[in-house]
């Protein structure tokens, strides 16, 4: 598989777990807000609306703290376990730099010719049909 049939597959799946996301988001916030207006009228009912809207307000900014909360510290472990793509890239980079250099030191006619036949495999699998 090519890369770009690579890239175009996982920008597929990405969007569409994005748009899974954003329904499954959608369906969870109504849920929310309905069960946030049950919880209004069962204090209204026995408090007052005054005593009930802050209570209801008092338990919506809590559960938004905690899952901030809890939210950057999965965030945090996440970004400790990355790995750094360009340092790996660099790396490689490097080692076929100097790979390439020794290569053209020593036998200049051949690296012209793995450079050709590099050239031709790249075109090969890149061509657009």
């Amino acid at each position: 598989m090519s890369i770009t049939r690579y890239a175009g597959s996982t920008l597929k799946s990405a969007a569409l777990w994005a748009a899974l996301a954003f329904a499954v988001l959608f369906l969870v916030l109504a849920a929310f807000v309905l069960l946030a207006t049950a919880l209004f009228i069962y204090l209204d009912n026995h408090l007052g609306a005054a005593d009930a809207a802050a209570l209801t307000a008092l338990a919506l900014l809590f559960i938004a703290a905690l899952i901030f909360i809890t939210g950057s510290i999965i965030l945090r472990s996440r970004r400790r376990h990355t790995p750094d793509i360009f340092g790996e890239a660099s790396g490689t980079i490097a080692m076929l730099t100097s790979l390439a250099n020794i290569l053209i030191r020593r036998d200049p006619k051949r690296a012209i010719l793995f450079s050709l036949l590099a050239g031709a495999i790249t075109e090969y699998f890149t061509r657009v049909e």
